[in-house]
């Protein structure tokens, strides 16, 4: 029945196994996600390959199960929830005012999603953009930002606006200097994980 459901779902929630994602701006608009990282890679590599796991060896699973898959994993949820975590642990040490609400945006129907968005103290906004792939960040990372930005329905949102770009992989020196000049700030993963 529904109220069996609400309790199974009420004891998830409060058990921080899962957890509402609201869209930024729009408390209406949200999803159920698995909140615990160790769940959602349980679930995602583990259970679903339970007969693979039992008759290969760890290496072997590692390298066909596992290892392949990795790099779509951590960029889809995983890296940019550490993105976030780290603009609101440093909410009051980035290079503009205060960070008073951080989350994520998307579009309903998909075809828009800016992986950072924080409101800050002074009433402007923070977009982000987090890839963890092999591959440095370039101006074409920054440029895709910026049309993600341009396209938001929310125009006050665009008014006075900073951008950040996280990466895995670093940054190419074309982006490193336009980044400078332009007040963008530029994270990469040995910083996020100091």
């Amino acid at each position: 029945t529904s109220g069996q459901l609400q309790k199974v779902h009420d004891t998830l929630v409060a058990l921080r196994l899962v957890r509402h994602d609201i869209a930024f701006g729009d408390k209406r608009r949200g999803t159920f996600i698995i909140a615990d990282n160790f769940l959602r890679f349980w679930y995602r590599f583990v259970e679903p390959n339970a007969t693979s796991r039992q008759l290969l060896k760890p290496s072997v699973f590692w390298k066909q199960k596992v290892a392949p898959h990795l790099s779509t994993y951590m960029g889809w949820r995983v890296f940019e929830d550490i993105c976030r975590t780290w603009v609101e642990a440093h909410a009051d040490a980035l290079p503009w005012a205060t960070v008073e609400e951080v989350g994520h945006w998307w579009q309903k129907d998909g075809q828009n999603e800016i992986d950072v968005v924080a409101r800050l103290s002074d009433a402007s906004m923070l977009f982000g953009s987090c890839k963890w792939n092999s591959k440095r960040m370039t101006s074409g990372d920054l440029n895709a930002l910026l049309g993600q930005v341009a396209a938001l329905p929310n125009r006050q949102w665009q008014k006075n606006a900073h951008y950040a770009l996280f990466s895995a992989s670093g940054f190419d020196s074309a982006l490193t200097a336009r980044a400078a000049a332009e007040g963008i700030l530029l994270a990469e993963a040995s910083t996020l994980f100091a």
